[in-house]
C-alpha cells in the first residue's frame, strides 16, 4: 500500500526529536510528473526558520533530477542525483548528513555528490518530519504529485551496501534497526511505527497500490 498526493493541499506530517547530528532520511517514491518541482520528505525546524533536510524532484529546475538540500534559504546547500528520476516508476530516494555542515544524496541507491553549507547545523534542532511537503518559517508548502510507500529516519549514516538494501526491497525495519527512530509506512491507517508519534494529514490523502516490500 501506499498514499497518494495531488501536490496542492495534501501532506503528511509527525512530530520528532532528534538526538544526534548524524542522519539519514529515506524515501520510496513514485512522481507522476516531470513538469514542476516537487517535495518528496523533509526533515524541518518547526515554527523557527526554514532549516531542513530535503528530499525534492527537480522537475521545473533541475532537468528532473533529485534535489538534495541540507541548509535554509539564506544559507544551503545542495545537490543533484546521477540520473534523472522517471515518471509513474516506483524509485527511492536518501540524503544523509556527514558533519554537521554537509551531506550525502541518493537516487536509487546510487550516491550523488554532496554538498557543505558552510555552517554548522546540529541536527538536534530537527523537530517536525514532513511528507509531500516542506515546512518554511511561517507556512507548509505541500508538492508532491504521485504516491509515496515509506518514509524512515535513522540516527546514523547508513552505508551505501545498507542504501542498496533499502532501494531493492528491504524494509526499514530490517536496515540498522538500533539507529532507526522513526518509521511511516504509509498504507490506509497511517501510523508511526518506532516512537508512536501523532500522525498528522492535511488534504485528502488516498490510498493507493504500493511495490513489495521484505520484513515490512
Amino acid at each position: 500500500m501506499a498514499r497518494s498526493y495531488n501536490g496542492t493541499t495534501d501532506r503528511t506530517s509527525f512530530p520528532m526529536s532528534m538526538n544526534s547530528d548524524a542522519i539519514t532520511l529515506f524515501a520510496r517514491q513514485r512522481s507522476t510528473s516531470l513538469t514542476v518541482d516537487q517535495i518528496i520528505a523533509s526533515v524541518c525546524v518547526a515554527a523557527a526558520s526554514d532549516t531542513s533536510l530535503t528530499l525534492q524532484c527537480g522537475g521545473n529546475s533541475s532537468a528532473d533530477k533529485l534535489f538534495f538540500r541540507r541548509g535554509n534559504s539564506s544559507t544551503f546547500a545542495s545537490g543533484l542525483s546521477v540520473a534523472s528520476y522517471a515518471s509513474g516508476v516506483w524509485e527511492t530516494s536518501a540524503i544523509k548528513t556527514v558533519t554537521q555542515s554537509s551531506f550525502f544524496g541518493y537516487l536509487n541507491a546510487v550516491e550523488a555528490a554532496g554538498g557543505t553549507t558552510g555552517v554548522s547545523q546540529t541536527t538536534v534542532t530537527f523537530n517536525t518530519a514532513v511528507i509531500a511537503a516542506f515546512l518554511g518559517s511561517s507556512a507548509f508548502t505541500p508538492s508532491f504529485i504521485g504516491d509515496i510507500c515509506s518514509v524512515a529516519i535513522w540516527i546514523t549514516n547508513l552505508t551505501q551496501d545498507e542504501i542498496t538494501a533499502l532501494d531493492r526491497g528491504f524494509s526499514p525495519r530490517r536496515i540498522r534497526p538500533q539507529s532507526l527512530r522513526y518509521y511511516a509506512p504509509l498504507v490506509r491507517d497511517v501510523q508511526e511505527l518506532f516512537t508512536g508519534a501523532a500522525i498528522t494529514e492535511a488534504g485528502t490523502p488516498s490510498a493507493a497500490a504500493g511495490p513489495r516490500l521484505y520484513g515490512m
